[in-house]
């Protein structure tokens, strides 16, 4: 076989690996939970921080819950 087709198929291989593991796993329950956003800025001792500008304040935390599609009721 020559070298060119053997690279081809070498990389269409590596491209497909990466694709089937975007695909077959779904997001751990733990990822999931801990991504937060903090808002922040002069309206956080409003909002319940000691002070403004406090990254580290979790009053003004946003959360993603685990599952955040609507669901039929």
């Amino acid at each position: 076989m020559p070298p060119v087709l053997r690279r081809k198929r070498i990389v269409l291989l590596a491209v497909l690996a990466v694709m089937l593991s975007w695909f077959a796993g779904s997001p751990s329950a733990a990822r999931a939970e801990e991504r937060t956003v903090t808002l922040v800025g002069d309206l956080q001792s409003e909002l319940g921080c000691s002070d403004d500008w406090q990254p580290v304040c979790t009053a003004t935390d946003f959360t993603q819950p685990a599952c955040w599609w609507p669901t039929p009721s």
